[in-house]
């Protein structure tokens, strides 16, 4: 009898199904690792083995696996197999139960029918034990409640007026900055404060002496007289009292309508917009002393030539 049990076993480690012929059959099913909560352990995977009394027919596997380990013919081994079957089922007979190996036990129930108990966890696929967990203690944690302080809140009326507070620093920090000029040049700072203030009130800007001093000493021109040139240069006005020099024309014409029969004209030199007052032949000829205390940082200027 120990040869059949050696036999199923062997075809149980690699094989689904292995059938006894007259007898059952053993089914291997793969089964994945699971949690016991009840003993607290969680099992490795393993194959579960079953029994099946209603798949008797002979599929040749038992018979080709005694031929094969006995180096006989198929129909000798199916010989041996029979007689082995026969001895396991007189000992159930007999007994009223079977051990077939490590893979369970069979025994006669009720109605004469076949009840099988398997071992458990027969074959482990991972080669792991099952292992012991430790269950859980739910302990009632007491939790400390801290009050906090009610946040301070305003009331309605002190939300609106910080609201209206906080929107008037920013128009009047937007108004400051609109404001203020942006002075990049002298000449527009002298036409600023012309414009802002009274004319008498302007004082004379060191910065803008400093950048039209050069024109004070300008040379004596040299008159060119050509072959057939008989216009006498000496009669043309070739200077004239520059009383503002403007970055913009539109400067430059606001500053004629307040300056009114003071400014006679304009021109534009180096980028600038210059409205003069008095022209003659010569520097000294449009030096005006009414106009240079009126208009501070008034200087001769030579015209230009067209």
């Amino acid at each position: 009898m120990q040869r059949i049990v050696s036999h199923i076993e062997y075809l149980l480690d690699r094989h689904e199904c292995v059938i006894i012929p007259g007898l059952g059959a053993f089914i291997n099913r793969y089964q994945p690792a699971v949690i016991d909560a009840v003993n607290h352990t969680i099992k490795a995977p393993c194959q579960v083995v079953s029994f099946n009394a209603e798949l008797t027919h002979d599929d040749g596997l038992l018979a080709s696996s005694y031929a094969r380990a006995l180096t006989i013919p198929y129909t000798t081994a199916s010989s041996l197999m029979n007689d082995d079957i026969e001895l396991l089922k007189s000992n159930l007979n007999n007994a009223g139960e079977l051990q077939i190996g490590s893979i369970g036990r069979i025994r006669v129930g009720e109605d004469e029918t076949l009840v099988f108990t398997r071992t458990e966890a027969l074959f482990s696929t991972s080669g792991l034990t099952a292992v012991s967990i430790e269950p859980e203690i739910n302990e009632e944690k007491t939790v400390e409640t801290i009050e906090l302080p009610a946040p301070h809140r305003y009331s309605t009326a002190v939300h609106r007026v910080m609201r209206y507070a906080a929107m008037l620093v920013i128009l009047l920090g937007v108004g400051i900055v609109l404001s203020t000029p942006l002075v990049s040049n002298p000449d527009d700072a002298a036409v600023m404060q012309a414009s802002l203030c009274p004319i008498e009130a302007l004082t004379p800007d060191p910065v803008m002496e400093q950048e039209t001093a050069p024109e004070f000493l300008l040379a004596e021109p040299t008159v060119q007289v050509q072959e057939q040139d008989t216009v006498n240069e000496s009669s043309r006005d070739n200077y004239c009292l520059v009383i503002a020099s403007l970055a913009t024309l539109d400067q430059a014409n606001q500053f004629m309508a307040e300056a009114g029969k003071d400014a006679i004209g304009m021109f534009e030199s180096n980028g600038r917009y210059r409205v003069y007052a008095v022209t003659g032949p010569d520097v000294e000829s449009v030096r005006n002393e009414r106009l240079e205390s009126r208009y501070d940082g008034a200087w001769p200027c030579a015209m230009p030539r067209e």
